[in-house]
């Protein structure tokens, strides 16, 4: 593939995901290299801090998940409309962020008592909590249905939405505990009904 951008991730959906979204959303091609254990023994030394993902444009390499991501929803009009706009997409985005650490904490733990132990903490005390903040936020700053800021979908609902799904998939909490709040209920139906090159994703994702 010829294409201006390079995205160097694992075969895994994680930190890699929501970079992907947002190629997927504007609609840009990119090069989707997936990174096997082998293969990053050999990268990880020309990679700025070591680690995964990295995203290639050109002769320029940009790490850290967030940092990519900012990038390239400004590029691609995802960032917010002003300063103060993408200031708040930004601390959404770091909000959904610490929860999706929380669950990836639980999907890569192999010990069963630590994973059973920990899922039971993250569903009754971390994810209601952190839900109920974002809630907070989407009543006071979401203008658009199923938008977390202002009337546009930014990178910050794509994180959203990237989150609760790779929860689900991973068996920690079904779907409908998500619906029970108005924003996923909404960004759900605004993802995989009006946005075609999102819904069409996550069908293949998915299946």
């Amino acid at each position: 593939m010829d294409s201006r951008f390079k995205l160097y991730y694992f075969d895994a959906r994680a930190r890699g995901e929501l970079i992907r979204l947002i190629f997927h959303a504007a609609g840009e091609d990119f090069e989707d290299i997936k990174v096997y254990q082998g293969m990053w023994e050999k990268l990880k030394p020309a990679m700025p801090f070591h680690t995964l993902p990295v995203l290639e444009i050109g002769e320029q390499q940009l790490s850290q998940s967030l940092s990519i991501a900012r990038y390239l929803a400004n590029i691609f009009d995802m960032a917010g409309r002003n300063n103060l706009e993408k200031a708040l997409v930004d601390s959404a985005a770091e909000l959904i962020d610490e929860l999706l650490s929380d669950a990836l904490k639980i999907i890569y733990e192999r010990e069963h008592k630590y994973k059973a132990r920990a899922t039971k903490k993250f569903g009754a005390i971390t994810l209601p909590a952190k839900m109920h903040r974002l809630e907070e936020f989407h009543s006071k700053y979401g203008k658009g249905y199923g938008y977390i800021v202002g009337n546009d979908l930014t990178y910050a609902d794509l994180a959203a939405y990237s989150t609760f799904d790779q929860i689900v998939a991973a068996a920690i909490v079904p779907w409908e505990y998500f619906e029970q709040f108005p924003y996923p209920s909404q960004l759900k139906k605004r993802i995989l009904d009006g946005e075609p090159r999102l819904s069409q994703y996550f069908r293949y994702t998915n299946s």
